[in-house]
């Protein structure tokens, strides 16, 4: 026997999707964390297929995540570094900064020192060893924003990006090595840094707002190579494992990438230039030239990751892009955490989950509308 069931198509439940403003992912145990425009920080597991592991509730804003090891900070325009505890969803630790509103942090590569860039221009630097947050000391201020930061290899030195210049920090002394200035296409108009990484070698990427990404020798603070490659700003960068590739998106959602190339140059010794037999010495030198681009996203990209050999990134668009260069791709949908829905089949009532909010509804009875026929009110 067939049994028979009546159908409540919910039209109702309009859940609205929050843009990716930034993003960080965790070697050690694969997970993305990525904080959206409501200020609620997701963590996905990439170890195989991606998939939502868990939802931190907004307390705040959240401007720049980073990972230490599995523990996860973040900072933004509270004033206020934060660790987070995954397994309570609460706040392990939280300090405050110096000098108001903070843009950008960063862990180093040994995993003892957060650094933090703050509005009034100033770097602060907190211990994390021993599952603590303990601040320690600022280094020397600068003019403007600090705007984002990155670590070099050693955590002896650290660049980050302003207006109109990059700057090279020692962090045992505080004060700056070199300054950068990016120059500017319109004399009015500020240069915007967005964005900046450090490779090995001690060179440095950076990426603003007039849509070039200028690579910078961090030894003698020289600018090696400038190419413009979108049409508005560069909001954010990404480096490959092994440091031979270079991800760049931002206003344009165009995904650019960079890869460094030796290129093999011979010299005549001990003889005329051109005469046979001379001997000649090869010398080798590298550089970064544009390869195969991309366009996953129809609108802004806020942030990219490399997550081993996935490159993931997001945007205005809500969708999380996790894709295998060169034409593999999967997009996540901004699927709110179960249980959003759930249904009181005594009452008839069906309660609807939103961010900062819930709703309950009653459903009508089909049988006395039937009987009684239609009624006016």
């Amino acid at each position: 026997m067939m049994s028979t069931s009546r159908v409540h198509r919910v039209r109702f439940y309009n859940v609205e999707p929050k843009a990716i403003h930034c993003m960080a992912y965790a070697r050690e145990c694969r997970k993305l964390a990525l904080s959206r425009a409501d200020s609620s920080v997701e963590v996905w597991n990439l170890r195989n297929t991606a998939f939502l592991e868990r939802v931190l509730p907004g307390r705040g804003s959240v401007e720049s995540l980073a990972w230490c090891g599995d523990r996860l900070f973040s900072t933004g325009l509270n004033a206020r570094v934060v660790e987070h505890d995954l397994k309570t969803l609460t706040i392990k630790h939280s300090a405050n900064v110096t000098a108001g509103p903070a843009w950008c942090l960063g862990v180093n590569r040994q995993k003892t020192c957060l650094a933090v860039g703050t509005e009034d221009g100033y770097i602060n630097i907190f211990s994390i060893e021993h599952d603590n947050m303990m601040y320690e000391k600022i280094l020397d201020k600068q003019e403007g924003r600090i705007l984002c930061l990155s670590w070099d290899s050693s955590g002896d030195f650290i660049a980050t990006g302003s207006v109109d210049a990059v700057r090279i920090w020692n962090v045992h002394t505080g004060h700056a090595l070199h300054k950068m200035t990016t120059g500017r296409d319109q004399a009015k108009k500020e240069t915007i840094v967005w964005c900046i990484a450090i490779t090995d070698d001690f060179t440095v990427i950076s990426g603003d707002s007039r849509g070039k990404i200028s690579f910078w020798n961090g030894h003698t603070g020289m600018n090696t190579e400038t190419y413009q490659s979108h049409q508005a700003d560069i909001l954010c960068l990404a480096l490959s494992d092994d440091q031979s590739t270079v991800y760049c998106s931002g206003v344009d959602p165009l995904i650019a990438t960079f890869t460094r190339i030796s290129i093999s140059s011979a010299s005549v010794q001990n003889g005329i230039s051109g005469a046979i037999g001379a001997p000649k010495a090869t010398s080798k030198r590298t550089q970064w030239c544009r390869s195969a681009n991309r366009r996953i996203h129809v609108h802004d990209v806020r942030a990219i990751a490399v997550c081993h050999e996935n490159l993931c990134s997001g945007g205005i668009d809500t969708y999380l892009a996790v894709s295998w260069p060169p034409k593999v791709l999967v997009k996540c949908p901004p699927i709110p955490q179960a249980p959003c829905v759930m249904v009181c089949p005594e009452s008839r009532s069906l309660l609807l989950r939103y961010t900062s909010s819930l709703e309950v509804w009653r459903l009508g009875d089909t049988d006395n509308a039937i009987k009684n026929g239609p009624q006016s009110r």
